[in-house]
């Protein structure tokens, strides 16, 4: 960054990544270094940080015990239940076209095949055109390959 940095972002860069150097992001080094050698405030806050960095690298997280691991977890609630298939002994409920047209899902595919199809028929027709045309006449006889044509 080409700004010149301010106490308030040293501040927030502190905050953020500790007092080390190395963490700082590589655009935030320089612009950090230069306030840092020309601002005692800096250097303070600096320091601050330093001792809140030291503090937390001293500090010793215990494992939780199993109590406390099985409280939190019993607070966890339950996956609903699924529904459950009344089906009678040897009999099946859905035939296979019924789990296929469901597996598609439904009417979906069904409405979009057809509204392509309608379309691609309207379409067509209006692209075509009727043979009375201003050319259609020259047109069906070119496609006729008649030889007897004498239009062009």
């Amino acid at each position: 960054m080409n700004d010149p940095m301010t106490l308030e972002r040293f501040a927030a860069l502190l905050e953020s990544y500790g007092a080390e150097e190395r963490r700082w992001p590589d655009a935030e080094r320089a612009p950090a270094a230069a306030l840092l050698a020309a601002s005692p405030a800096a250097r303070t806050l600096r320091d601050e940080a330093r001792r809140l960095d030291e503090l937390l690298d001293e500090s010793v997280v215990d494992d939780p015990v199993p109590a406390l691991r099985a409280a939190i977890l019993a607070t966890v609630p339950a996956p609903p239940a699924q529904p459950q298939r009344r089906v009678r002994a040897g009999h099946v409920r859905t035939r296979w076209w019924t789990a296929l047209w469901a597996d598609m899902g439904g009417w979906r595919p069904a409405g979009a095949l057809a509204a392509a199809l309608v379309l691609g028929l309207f379409s067509g027709g209006a692209l075509l055109g009727s043979p009375a045309d201003e050319f259609g006449a020259d047109i069906a006889q070119l496609a006729l390959f008649d030889n007897n044509f004498t239009g062009y």
